[in-house]
């Protein structure tokens, strides 16, 4: 369903662009991984600073960090970077 044939040797105008199917549903699941990939950032981040850093629970200067997390999170999920963004 969200094949396109393009024609050959024309440039589509502004109108067909937007007419192509698949468009909302591929920025929908750049959104999802998005979302998904920063909580996933800043969980990651929570786990650490509450139990495995210098002290236990979270304080206030832990928050930049986990903001950190989600926020490179974020960052992979958008660009689709996940096996760039860990470490295998």
């Amino acid at each position: 369903p969200f094949t396109l044939v393009l024609p050959d040797g024309r440039e589509l105008e502004d109108d067909e662009l937007l007419g192509v199917e698949g468009e909302l549903f591929f920025l929908f699941t750049i959104l999802i991984y998005t979302a998904a990939f920063a909580a996933a950032g800043a969980a990651g981040a929570t786990v650490h600073e509450n139990w495995f850093d210098e002290d236990y629970g979270i304080d206030s200067d832990d928050l930049r960090n986990i903001g950190s997390g989600a926020a490179t999170g974020a960052i992979c999920g958008a660009t689709g970077g996940i096996l760039h963004c860990v470490p295998i």
